[in-house]
């Protein structure tokens, strides 16, 4: 079958048609709240897959909030649980005003840092101190299905460059608190992405995360 794929070229959303059947399965999946996992070699099309799954989501449901977030710059799991913060946190609100009282009201207690992005109006930035988060480690993880229960909505996370959890000290304890928490997720379901198939594939030969799909280069197809 001729696909519009080509390696090293994002894929645009309309015609996302050479992974179509795929993007509907994991669309489903996400409709009945179940992880998953998106596995693949870099420029392999996931982003692009990905993309077009929040898009046909955000079509069908009006209930589903989509938050995208890139833990490509976290180097411990206290940075990826702020990263994962600043993003439900702004994608929930409109204005510095609104961010403030949705930190309020879902992160108790907690004071981050908001400002506006140099250069990029209307855009904001929440920086978590370290700190806090490790003293308040479940209340983070746990914020997601705090906000989905608090705005009667469900979301839909996309996390982007989760190979970042191959470079924590223990990853494999991380990965676990992870599936913990997430196993208990009602209102939530994620979508992790990422590079490095092999080393993910074995960090995760044991995990109950969510269902593995692995993506290949068009080369690698037979």
């Amino acid at each position: 079958m001729e696909t519009p794929f080509i390696y090293n070229r994002p894929v645009d959303n309309q015609n996302f048609v050479g992974y179509d059947d795929l993007s509907e399965h994991i669309a489903g999946n996400i409709l009945q709240m179940k992880h998953t996992i998106v596995l693949g070699a870099r420029k392999t099309g996931k982003t692009s897959l990905l993309d077009s799954v929040a898009a046909r989501v955000h079509s069908e449901r009006s209930d589903y909030i989509i938050c995208h977030v890139d833990i490509k710059d976290a180097d411990n799991k206290e940075n990826i649980l702020a990263i994962l913060a600043d993003g439900i946190i702004r994608t929930i609100s409109e204005d510095l005003r609104e961010a403030a009282e949705n930190v309020r009201t879902f992160l108790p207690g907690i004071d981050p840092r908001i400002e506006v992005r140099s250069g990029e109006s209307g855009k904001f930035a929440i920086t978590f101190n370290n700190s806090d988060v490790a003293a308040a480690m479940k209340k983070f993880m746990d914020l997601p299905e705090t906000v989905a229960a608090g705005k009667g909505k469900k979301i839909m996370i996309v996390v982007d460059n989760f190979e970042k959890v191959l470079e924590l000290s223990d990853c494999e304890e991380f990965i676990c608190e992870l599936e913990g928490t997430v196993s208990g997720y009602r209102s939530v379901v994620c979508c992790f992405c990422a590079n490095k198939r092999h080393m993910m594939s074995e960090l995760l030969r044991h995990s109950k995360l969510g269902e593995i799909i692995s993506m290949t280069k068009p080369s690698e197809k037979k």
